[in-house]
């Protein structure tokens, strides 16, 4: 990949912050997602845990059907260590340059490391679907008419989620039976 591309999709990966009508608009405040889930960290008092483990599932990036697990950069080298101890020699890092994604920033790895630093793994488990040109079409007809109160919107969402859940039989078999792996080493590396 050449240095245009990868500028091109960090640019793209990391959003944007001031044109809400805009693609890939990230907000102007913590989303309704992120505060559901600081409110769970709070409610079950994460913070004063031993130990934390988190997989956040994503479609969309990797080979067709292969769930990748991604360290993210908050955590550095100590949490692709202990993420690895864990899952093996398939995890990958933004460090080593290994994932499908690109670095990218605020990711709920920051959240994870502010609450627990080292006494917690974050990784993301990554599905892929098709290649991502092949989405950003979807994508771009379903932002412009959401933006713009279009009566189809809901054509383009049905092309945007066939997209990140491809409705295929063996995709729908490769999630689960690589979601299991990655549950059966979880609980095992909770058991050191």
């Amino acid at each position: 990949m050449g240095p245009r591309s990868l500028a091109y999709r960090k640019a793209r990966s990391s959003g944007q912050y001031r044109h809400p009508a805009r693609m890939f608009f990230g907000g102007f405040g913590p989303t309704v997602a992120r505060q559901t889930l600081e409110g769970i960290a709070s409610d079950y008092a994460i913070e004063s845990r031993r130990f934390a483990l988190v997989v956040d599932y994503h479609t969309g990036l990797a080979p067709f059907g292969y769930g990748e697990l991604q360290c993210a950069q908050a955590s550095g080298m100590t949490g692709y260590e202990r993420a690895h101890d864990i899952f093996g020699p398939s995890v990958t890092s933004p460090d080593f340059g290994t994932p499908s994604a690109v670095v990218l920033n605020g990711t709920q790895d920051d959240n994870w490391q502010r609450l627990l630093g080292e006494r917690h793994i974050y990784a993301c488990l990554e599905f892929g679907t098709y290649p991502s040109e092949a989405g950003r079409p979807a994508l771009r007809t379903d932002h412009w008419l959401y933006a713009y109160g279009q009566t189809e919107i809901e054509t383009a969402r049905g092309r945007v989620r066939l997209h990140f859940y491809p409705d295929r039989l063996d995709w729908k078999e490769m999630v689960p039976w690589s979601s299991r792996q990655v549950h059966r080493k979880m609980l095992q590396g909770l058991q050191l």
